[in-house]
């Protein structure tokens, strides 16, 4: 993947684990979408490493890669988002949340919803 932006694939693991290919793409995609806006960091792995943006970052676990089909699928799933073999499904989304959680703040924005996620432009 020479020439390509690295993108933290443990991002994609712990925050989609479980999520068909469109969820974890998506996820995959936030990051990106953030690098490249100018608004955040302009590096995927320094927009991933930003305070507790996501929070496997700061739940206080330990990062480990147990599952290794949900390790190897977000991976696979890195290398096709940063290869331009799955588009965006979020279609230029900066922020996400489960599904399960209302935040207020983000109800002005454009609304996705993904598998287990909720996006936001």
């Amino acid at each position: 993947m020479r020439g390509l932006p690295r993108l933290p694939r443990r991002g994609v693991y712990y925050e989609a684990r479980g999520e068909p290919t469109q969820g974890r793409a998506a996820v995959a995609y936030v990051v990106l979408n953030r690098a490249e806006s100018g608004k955040f960091p302009e590096t995927p792995c320094a927009v991933v490493a930003e305070g507790c943006q996501f929070s496997y970052r700061c739940d206080g676990r330990p990062e480990t890669l147990a599952v290794r089909a949900d390790r190897d699928a977000a991976f696979a799933t890195a290398k096709a988002v940063l290869t331009g073999a799955v588009t965006d499904p979020t279609r230029g989304a900066l922020f996400f949340h489960a599904s399960r959680i209302h935040p207020g703040s983000l109800e002005n924005r454009t609304r996705v919803e993904i598998g287990n996620h909720v996006f936001y432009r």
